[in-house]
């Protein structure tokens, strides 16, 4: 239920914030701030995908777990997802999350509310699982081809 609300009422919050602070700076003002802020957030996601994938090539090829590298790139994308968003309200949230220990202190409010669950991978002595189905065959049905006896 709480998801729904958030769906309904930050809409509606953004909406009241073109309302009030658009209001301040007029139609050229408001339309100038939602221009930059999404210029801003599309340069930003591009970087930070870019700082992201290439962080993550190194760790795996030095065999470092990424996990850390990943939350804090997922957090620093989800800030320019925010920033691309229009709204008065969107585009400070997603600002402040760039604050790195804000956004230390949300990641880790989700990790105290997300259960997490590791898998074993393909790490060295970690036990292989592979999933197949089977038929039972019945010897007397199965031809055989005939061999050739050896030159």
């Amino acid at each position: 239920m709480p998801i729904r609300l958030a769906l309904l009422l930050i809409p509606l919050l953004e909406i009241a914030g073109f309302v009030w602070i658009g209001g301040y700076l007029g139609i050229g003002g408001t339309l100038a701030f939602v221009l930059l802020s999404t210029i801003a957030g599309i340069s930003l996601l591009r970087a930070e995908g870019i700082r992201l994938l290439l962080g993550l090539r190194a760790a795996s090829e030095a065999g470092h777990p990424a996990l850390a590298q990943l939350l804090d790139g997922a957090g620093r994308i989800v800030s320019a997802v925010l920033l691309v968003i229009p709204g008065f309200f969107s585009t400070a949230f997603g600002l402040i999350l760039l604050i790195p220990p804000v956004r230390l202190a949300v990641l880790r409010w989700l990790g105290r509310q997300t259960t997490w669950t590791v898998s074993e991978g393909t790490r060295p002595g970690a036990a292989t699982v592979i999933e197949a189905e089977f038929h039972d065959i019945d010897e007397r049905s199965v031809r055989l081809p005939r061999q050739q006896p050896p030159l």
